[in-house]
């Protein structure tokens, strides 16, 4: 007898790999940003392992990232 596991979101699994990615900067650049006491810096890219680029913002704390190394990876839009 063949079951079924119910409705699927198409899509679901491409949009977590990235926020797994996107989290896992998060945590490293704020750890290093504390470590560090400094606002702008770089960090392993979880993604790729190349150098991920960011800054912290002063004004509201936002933190923008941007991998150096490949196209596509964390920051490319």
């Amino acid at each position: 007898m063949a079951t079924t596991k119910g409705p699927t979101i198409g899509g679901v699994e491409d949009i977590m790999d990235p926020m797994a990615d996107a989290m896992t900067a998060i945590k490293a650049i704020l750890a290093d940003a504390k470590e560090k006491d400094r606002k702008q810096g770089t960090v392993v890219c979880p993604k790729c392992k190349g150098e991920l680029g960011y800054s912290i913002s002063s004004y509201n704390g936002h933190i923008h990232g941007r991998c150096n190394t490949t196209r596509g990876c964390l920051g490319h839009g």
